[in-house]
């Protein structure tokens, strides 16, 4: 038994090691097998004119099946061709050199076949340099170049399409970089890239724009597309030394130069709300063309803190804004406050309510913004304070009403100016001294 169980591991070991010798015996077959077909793409890639060749893209994947004599065992192969004008100065494509297309092609052959395993694939390379004459005609080289929110770093791994005179695409090299050979001089062009995850300026996916080729030259379009960002934005304002949370706000405004137009609103109109997420944001930051974002309440242009008379300096900044994230812990957005009590005959009144209607030059239906009891917000003090003092800047309409021995009263304040921060006194006018509208038994009847 003991003799049996010996001979049992013996043979073991043995037909293992005739297992693994077939293995690797396989693995050194097929990999040659795969160096030839990659010799034979280098060929044909070579005999091609120059103006097929300069815009073979290893999307043109080849399955090329194998079999053994008498065509059983078939093992199929994929062959990927890929051609790149490069330049001398820096050896690869390049998006910003002039002419850099016109040097030579870089032309690479990679062959990768089924149970590689741990296996690399069989990639080969070699130049081929164009021949006096051999691009002649209207043609020109066109490249894209696709850039993060910096303006400058480009962004790898993005698929490019082309359409026009020539249709084309591609995947941006390392460099963020396609580039396009002897294609037909003149306009028509449109670059496109669509890329789950990544937006342009505008905040969509989906990115086009025109381009053209200049005849003989190297013509360069730069698409700013950049990872996703969002944030959540709540409101508060100050009164004094209070600050008060919780405001609330229907439509938040986004501005920045790069965008066309330059601003993006978010949130509905006369949907007031404690928080309005901003989603799907290209990611501007500092040291982006143009800068972080400016951010205000409101969702018309008269609502905007320079354009008001005179400009609001204190103007807000929508901060570290990252590719692909939220903008952690969200933002509080300062607003501008009211600050103002409601008076009867004089004596501050926490039972009074105030009505408040946005008549912004340039905001289309003003609606009543505001309908709340005037309520006690910090201290004792504070009585006859509306309970939400937070408003976009822009102008408003103010009423204020009571019941005045028995009689309900309105008091209003024609276009009183919200237009600084922390907060805006009321200005005063009929029935109102600087942060008082007073009801009284004078004031005409009925509510607001």
């Amino acid at each position: 038994m003991v003799t049996a169980l010996v001979v049992m591991i013996v043979a073991s070991a043995v037909l293992a090691a005739l297992d693994a010798s077939s293995r690797a015996s396989g693995r050194t077959k097929a990999r040659s097998i795969a160096m030839t077909l990659a010799q034979s793409d280098q060929e044909r890639l070579r005999a091609m004119p120059i103006t097929e060749l300069a815009n073979v893209r290893a999307s043109d994947a080849n399955p090329t099946p194998v079999c053994d004599a008498g065509g059983a065992n078939c093992v199929t192969y994929t062959v990927t061709s890929q051609a790149d004008w490069v330049s001398d100065s820096n050896g690869i494509e390049s998006c910003t050199t002039p002419n850099a297309g016109f040097d030579y092609l870089k032309i690479t052959s990679t062959v990768i076949w089924p149970n590689m395993a741990s296996g690399k694939p069989v990639t080969t390379r070699s130049m081929v340099t164009p021949v006096m004459g051999a691009v002649n005609g209207a043609v020109g080289n066109l490249a894209v170049k696709v850039v993060r929110a910096d303006g400058v770093t480009g962004v790898p791994g993005v698929h490019v399409d082309l359409t026009g005179p020539s249709t084309q695409s591609d995947v941006t090299n390392s460099q963020g970089c396609v580039v396009w050979g002897a294609l037909p001089a003149g306009n028509g062009y449109t670059v496109a890239v669509d890329e789950p995850g990544f937006v342009n300026v505008q905040g969509v996916q989906a990115h086009s724009r025109p381009a053209g080729v200049v005849q003989d030259s190297l013509s360069t379009t730069t698409l700013l597309y950049d990872g996703k960002a969002s944030a959540d934005v709540s409101f508060y304002s100050v009164i004094g030394a209070v600050e008060w949370p919780g405001q609330k706000v229907d439509q938040v405004t986004l501005a920045q130069s790069q965008m066309q137009p330059v601003t993006r609103e978010f949130g509905t109109a006369l949907a007031y709300q404690g928080s309005v997420t901003l989603d799907s944001l290209f990611p501007f930051a500092n040291g982006s063309p143009g800068g972080p974002y400016r951010i205000y309440a409101g969702g018309c242009a008269g609502a905007d803190p320079t354009q008001q008379t005179p400009p609001d300096p204190d103007l807000r900044s929508l901060p570290g804004l990252s590719p692909g994230s939220a903008l952690a812990g969200g933002y509080r957005l300062q607003i501008p406050a009211f600050d103002f009590k409601v008076a009867v005959n004089g004596t501050p009144s926490p039972t009074a309510k105030t009505k408040i209607v946005a008549t912004t030059p340039g905001c289309d239906n003003p609606t009543p913004a505001s309908v709340s009891p005037a309520g006690v917000v910090a201290t004792g003090a504070d009585t006859g304070r509306p309970a939400a003092p937070g408003f976009p800047y822009g102008t408003y309409d103010v009423c204020a009403e009571a019941d005045v021995a028995g009689v309900k009263r309105h008091q209003t304040v024609v276009a009183a100016v919200l237009k600084a921060l922390p907060s805006a006194q009321l200005t005063a006018g009929s029935g109102a001294a600087a942060g008082t509208i007073n009801v009284t038994a004078s004031s005409p009847s009925g509510g607001c």
